[in-house]
């Protein structure tokens, strides 16, 4: 997006209302990772070297892949993309 100081044409006005929009539907599937897999949301227990968030998330973000193969979710709706079977996700 276009920020910072001085003003903005009408295309750079369209492009930044353009990617907001984008913006909010690719932050509700980040929401809805964390949703689905409740441990995620689970700070408290989560320390500081001591627990792979990194691999935890990356992890709940497969299954999520893998539980939208059999319904899409509103991201995939939104953009008109389905998605793929569960053996072309996992094996192609």
């Amino acid at each position: 997006p276009f920020s910072g100081p001085g003003e903005r044409t009408e295309a750079e006005k369209e492009w930044n209302a353009w990617m907001a929009h984008v913006r909010i539907k690719v932050e509700h599937a980040f929401g809805g990772v964390v949703n689905t897999w409740s441990f995620l949301n689970a700070f408290w227990k989560q320390r500081v070297y001591s627990s792979p968030v990194g691999r935890y998330y990356r992890v709940a973000v497969l299954l999520t892949n893998a539980l939208n193969c059999f319904r899409p979710n509103q991201v995939a709706l939104a953009f008109d993309c389905p998605p793929p079977l569960i053996h072309e996700y996992f094996h192609d």
